[in-house]
């Protein structure tokens, strides 16, 4: 697996800097770190549904220790743009879940970690264009499977682009991840990543 994470990081890199050239490019790929927090979702039926006690809505929302985190590179994304400030994309991404919950009872650890895979379809919109700083505000639809149970699921969330240069920023965003289901907890992934103008 570190073989694999190191090859994908370097055939990445190779791209991005061979494709990347115009500042207002229709096209961005994007990859680095994901993390998952179950317990700043305000989500009253975890207790009876998954046996953690979740916090309410932004509860603790940035407290790393409520956090799965997979130490390595763990999502990608590819967007386009379709004018007037929006794009479209795709994003996968994986992880493993080592605690459920969080705050003052410490959540639920798991036996093992839970394997956690996600894919998603975003349509974003960006709030100001052509600054150093880009942030945006983001929707679409995907499906998350956790430990073998699967469900598709509602996104609604936020970031921001940091332009280091021409083609490379840095982005970082919130996504809540809304199910119907009670088969697949309500969770927050944070992305923190490299993004590359094509």
């Amino acid at each position: 697996m570190k073989n694999f994470n190191s090859l994908l990081t370097t055939a990445a890199f190779v791209f991005a800097i061979t494709f990347a050239s115009a500042q207002d490019s229709d096209w961005r790929i994007s990859f680095g770190l994901n993390a998952i927090d179950t317990y700043s979702t305000g989500a009253e039926s975890s207790l009876d549904d998954f046996g953690f006690e979740a916090g309410a809505l932004f509860e603790d929302f940035l407290v790393v220790n409520n956090w799965s985190i997979e130490p390595s590179i763990t999502y990608g994304a590819v967007s386009k743009s379709i004018g007037d400030n929006f794009r479209v994309g795709v994003r996968a991404s994986y992880n493993s879940i080592t605690k459920l919950g969080g705050g003052e009872t410490g959540g639920r650890i798991p036996t093992e970690s839970l394997k956690f895979y996600n894919a998603d379809a975003t349509v974003s919109y960006t709030v100001l264009k052509g600054k150093k700083v880009e942030p945006y505000i983001e929707s679409g639809v995907g499906y998350t499977q956790i430990d073998g149970e699967g469900n598709a699921h509602l996104n609604f969330g936020a970031g921001a682009t940091y332009w280091m240069g021409e083609t490379m920023g840095l982005t970082y965003s919130n996504t809540m991840k809304l199910s119907q289901e009670s088969n697949v907890p309500k969770h927050w992934q944070h992305l923190l990543g490299l993004t590359f103008k094509l």
